[in-house]
């Protein structure tokens, strides 16, 4: 039997099916967004997202944007950012604060 580890490094150990099934009873919330600052961008981004998703070759293209990004948290604007990296940083700092 297989089987995944967890540790500090991102490994999980448990059996692989347990794991899976886990992951199928999680549940996900949005807690922020970083979406294009110009508006006509935003937009198109979120239209694409909503019609192709979060993954695969339109959503991983959309990520590569070169323009400025805003993180959206509850509708406000927690600030502008030259690249979608820096905004990821930004956002994952803000959470674990929370």
């Amino acid at each position: 039997m297989r089987y995944l580890e967890l540790s500090k490094e991102g490994k999980v150990k448990t059996f692989k099916g347990d794991f899976e099934l886990l992951l199928k009873e999680k549940k996900e919330t949005r807690v922020s967004r970083i979406v294009p600052e110009n508006i006509f961008l935003r937009i198109f981004f979120l239209l694409l997202r909503r019609v192709f998703g979060d993954e695969g070759k339109v959503a991983d293209w959309t990520r590569r944007w070169s323009c400025r990004w805003v993180l959206l948290v509850g509708g406000e604007k927690l600030g502008v950012f030259k690249d979608r990296k820096e905004a990821i940083e930004f956002e994952k700092k803000f959470i674990s604060r929370r």
